[in-house]
């Protein structure tokens, strides 16, 4: 069993008990979250724990409760330094999902049954969250099982369509989240890549782009211009001329990605290859995105639709 405290400012060494951390005074600001939308984010301290169901768990009617919680629950710190309505045995109240527990300490601060609940971490300062997102598509976003992200990308599955996760804290651009159909769990995601929307509370659905709908574009880009480079170099070696070769670029312009053919007026010259090139592109983007002809090239738009649990 080892333990971890980081609390971005001091380290502590192992046995140091939690009850000596400093504890971060709630603060609110505003946090730029996925594609651009702004809402507002509590700065908070949270603690996760490898097994929490070895851990003895009051509810705050002071029942013992905890044996079903899932490995890895992340649970958010409200007091370290608290009691039991006895108010002599010290405890930590903390909250899971919305709901106030405390968990027993011993006389010197530390956990009881510490050694067994095996590795555990306080994030101090991190940003509390509630967003809901759903999978959209089998083994490209994956769950990873551990005490920091760097553990839990040796130990991590995929999720699958269908599958719905809530973020439970973001810090340091690491994203911890819960997954909440069964079997409910808890882990580490990274929502760079795509695969998953993000469900809304009136209802929506917001669909995002991603660095892999890039790459992907940018390589697909880059396969047709290296054949038209090579398709123009034997045309001006073969005529004599030197005509410049045709190029497709790739710009994103805020709810959308355009792709560009230079020079603009040899485009109607294209009308075919362009064609295929949209079908293609379509497959990259996939059925919540739409790919549309513009005047010097193609557009990608997301689409918005209704979503029913």
């Amino acid at each position: 069993m080892s333990v971890r405290i980081d609390s971005g400012v001091n380290t502590f060494p192992p046995g140091s008990p939690t009850g000596l951390l400093p504890k971060v005074g709630s603060r609110f600001f505003l946090w730029l979250f996925l594609a651009g939308a702004v809402k507002p984010a509590a700065a908070a301290d949270f603690i996760i724990v490898q097994h929490p169901s070895q851990l003895i768990i009051y509810n705050r009617y002071q029942q013992r409760v905890g044996d079903s919680l899932p490995d890895y629950t992340a649970m958010r710190i409200v007091s370290e330094k608290d009691t039991l309505s006895d108010g002599l045995t010290p405890a930590m109240h903390v909250q899971i999902d919305g709901q106030d527990y405390f968990l027993r300490k011993e006389s010197n601060g530390l956990l009881s049954h510490i050694e067994l609940i095996g590795d555990y971490k306080i994030f101090s300062g991190a940003k509390a969250a509630s967003d809901s997102l759903e999978v959209i598509a089998d083994e490209i976003l994956f769950l990873g099982r551990g005490i920091t992200f760097a553990k839990a990308m040796n130990n991590r599955y995929p999720l699958n369509s269908g599958d719905r996760l809530q973020i439970v804290f973001r810090r340091r651009g690491a994203v911890y989240a819960k997954k909440t159909n069964p079997p409910v769990q808890y882990g580490w995601i990274d929502l760079s890549v795509a695969g998953w929307r993000e469900l809304k509370s009136d209802g929506k659905t917001r669909i995002t782009f991603s660095p892999r709908h890039f790459k992907r574009l940018q390589e697909e880009l880059n396969t047709v211009n290296s054949k038209l480079t090579a398709l123009y170099q034997f045309f001006n070696e073969e005529s004599g001329k030197q005509k410049p070769v045709p190029r497709w670029s790739m710009l994103l312009l805020g709810e959308e990605v355009q792709c560009r053919f230079q020079p603009p007026e040899l485009f109607p010259q294209f009308k075919s290859s362009t064609a295929e090139l949209a079908q293609r592109i379509q497959l990259i983007f996939g059925k919540y995105f739409t790919v549309l002809p513009m005047a010097d090239g193609l557009v990608v738009t997301k689409k918005t639709e209704a979503f029913s649990p």
